[in-house]
């Protein structure tokens, strides 16, 4: 699916920060904060800042844009009610895009469901 090829080249720029990668990885597997910082000797804030340029970059590009149009598109026609199911749309990367929706405050799936069926919460710390 385009999605999938959309979704890797965004994740693919975006991961050639080593910190942005650990970040994104950690938080969409349910990490908290704290722990993330534990395992990177950094502050928590400076966790939730990365967390933020992230949410912001997925937020602002056209990649995120078209990804956010067809996830829409997608689960108007299809029925998304786990993570395997997005797994199946959207190939290996599905907890960061879950992740991601659940973060971007535009998104129909802002802290919504059909999102919390999949998306591990994080952890408010």
């Amino acid at each position: 699916m385009s999605e999938n090829k959309e979704l890797n080249e965004f994740l693919e720029e975006l991961y050639t920060d080593e910190l942005k990668k650990t970040v994104l990885l950690a938080r969409a597997n349910g990490v908290s904060l704290e722990e993330v910082s534990r395992k990177l000797g950094v502050t928590r804030e400076l966790v939730r800042r990365v967390e933020a340029k992230i949410t912001r970059k997925f937020a602002l590009s056209q990649t995120g844009r078209k990804i956010r149009e067809n996830l829409i598109a997608l689960c108007a026609s299809v029925s998304v009610q786990s993570r395997e199911d997005l797994k199946a749309y959207f190939g290996e990367h599905g907890a960061e895009l879950a992740y991601l929706l659940h973060l971007y405050k535009n998104s129909p799936f802002h802290n919504k469901t059909p999102l919390e069926s999949f998306a591990p919460q994080p952890s408010k710390d």
